[in-house]
């Protein structure tokens, strides 16, 4: 979900397998008759549908368990409000060096790089740079404190409050909730590339159409899963209607929020230190919306507001009549928003911030509004990962396997720097795909 990575140091690394996984030929990846068991896929996100993708290339016997009524987790599609469709949820593809890369590649799926620079809101004017620059959150030897305290300690507050909230809602936190030290550290190793893309159409529109389709079949919907015994041979799994589901292993995809809220219970309950791994990786609300003007008055990506950070032009790169601003509220900004109660309250609250930087062309040009609360969905409750002060290696242990039958995948899961991103999802189901058929 995150719009731009121009805040940290990237590093480009080999181009990931076109099938397969990062960095990996096909020859590396097991036969199809490596493995003749059954395995049970719990979510059908970015990371469960990957799963069954490549399951579904070897021949190898699955299903997958669907809380919802659809499937994409956090990738989901807006039809109607404009011309041209919008993403709801994740909507860059980041990087020319990952596994959805390729997959475009392969598929020829258009894209059109993202080169937008921001325009800063700053101390009530409009400006196209800073007197100091804010982007202090990268390097060696920071410290594990929080975007907030760090820039205190720099002498950015009080001045540039909603620029630093803007740069840590860019990577889906409230400044005060996300560690410097962790940020940078789990910067260094991306390897994706520098480049953000956005689609022609939507990612939901790419995942569904080839990665998705070729497994609908597999996949059983409205069926949350509350309770995985992996005390025998296998595993047993329960719904929320009390049906049960037996397998070989179980691949769990869900969002980290929920399993942070104890959604599943485990038989015989997980180590603690993995619990605990849970509890430490960050995830916080999210709202995304989509304004719908008659006149397009604003700008192509606008940093720094109070109400919300990011605001972007929603077609920019695309054929759309309309005017359609977009914005990602992240952290205690999408709780202000929430906490108002409805719609019109928060629709209200974005006009009159955008009226004061655009001299009330919002309010006389605004047409109609969506938002999407991926706060209020119960199952993903927040946006995505993020590393919080003190998290050390929460990731590799929540996402290490128990007993090699339950294994976990996600962007929360990712150990690569690739949290926080469709691809990065993928990637994790490679990898715990190739432990277990391994």
């Amino acid at each position: 979900m995150i719009p731009r990575r121009q805040f940290i140091r990237l590093v480009t690394g080999a181009t990931a397998g076109l099938v397969v996984g990062p960095g990996c030929s096909k020859s590396r990846w097991p036969g199809p008759n490596a493995f003749n068991g059954r395995i049970l896929i719990v979510g059908a996100g970015s990371a469960g549908l990957y799963a069954g993708y490549l399951l579904q290339a070897y021949g190898i016997d699955f299903e997958i368990l669907e809380a919802q009524a659809r499937h994409g987790g956090r990738l989901l599609k807006l039809e109607g409000f404009a011309t041209t469709p919008l993403d709801l949820g994740a909507a860059w593809l980041h990087g020319r060096h990952n596994l959805a890369a390729d997959l475009v590649r392969k598929f020829q799926f258009p894209l059109r790089e993202d080169t937008r620079e921001p325009t800063f809101w700053f101390q009530g004017q409009k400006t196209p740079s800073l007197p100091q620059s804010p982007y202090i959150f990268e390097g060696t030897n920071l410290p594990d404190i929080s975007f907030l305290e760090f820039s205190q300690q720099k002498g950015l507050l009080p001045d540039y409050q909603w620029i630093v909230e803007a740069i840590a809602a860019e990577y889906g936190a409230s400044a005060g909730n996300i560690s410097v030290y962790q940020n940078a550290v789990e910067g260094e190793k991306w390897t994706a590339g520098e480049e953000d893309f956005v689609f022609q159409t939507t990612y939901f529109d790419f995942i569904h159409q080839y990665i998705a389709i070729p497994v609908l079949s597999r996949i059983r919907y409205n069926t949350p899963i509350t309770q995985i015994d992996y005390s025998g041979p296998g595993v047993v799994l329960k719904d929320a209607n009390s049906k049960t589901y037996t397998g070989d292993v179980v691949l769990i995809t869900i969002p980290i929020s929920l399993l942070k809220a104890g959604a599943i219970e485990f038989y015989p309950p997980l180590p603690p230190d993995k619990v605990q791994a849970f509890s430490k990786i960050g995830m916080d609300p999210c709202i995304k919306f989509f304004l719908k003007f008659q006149n397009r008055f604003f700008d192509p990506y606008l940093m720094g507001g109070a109400v919300c950070g990011n605001y972007f032009d929603a077609t920019w790169g695309r054929e759309a009549a309309e005017a359609v601003l977009m914005g990602m509220v992240m952290g205690n900004q999408a709780l202000f928003l929430q906490d108002m109660g409805s719609a019109q309250a928060m629709t209200e609250a974005l006009l009159q911030e955008l009226d004061s930087i655009y001299g009330g062309q919002a309010s006389s040009s605004f047409v109609a509004a969506h938002f999407q609360n991926w706060t209020s969905e119960p199952y993903i409750r927040g946006g995505y990962s993020f590393g919080t002060v003190q998290m050390g290696n929460a990731r590799a242990l929540a996402a290490s396997s128990v007993d090699n039958k339950v294994f976990f995948a996600g962007e929360a899961m990712n150990r690569n720097g690739h949290h926080q991103t469709v691809h990065g999802a993928m990637e994790t189901a490679w990898q715990a795909l190739l432990e277990i058929l391994r």
